[in-house]
């Protein structure tokens, strides 16, 4: 996209299982390019894997993100 606007995960209340970030997200049909993982965002989830999206863009992650997710699988 030629002015891409960004998104960051902030908190998942719904995290469950096997999740995949995506390179996209949309919201009120706008398109936001995912580029960071807040600090606690899956935070005491019950996570079993995390996958990215092919050419993912997430260039930060903060601090504590799987903290007590017990995440077996990174991918």
């Amino acid at each position: 996209e030629n002015n891409p606007s960004y998104a960051r995960i902030i908190r998942s209340k719904n995290a469950i299982g096997k999740i995949k970030i995506p390179k996209y997200a949309k919201f009120s049909k706008k398109k936001y390019l995912v580029t960071s993982i807040c600090n606690k965002a899956f935070a005491n989830k019950s996570l079993e894997s995390i996958s990215f999206s092919d050419n993912s863009m997430i260039t930060t992650i903060g601090s504590s993100v799987f903290k007590g997710s017990q995440i077996v699988e990174k991918t």
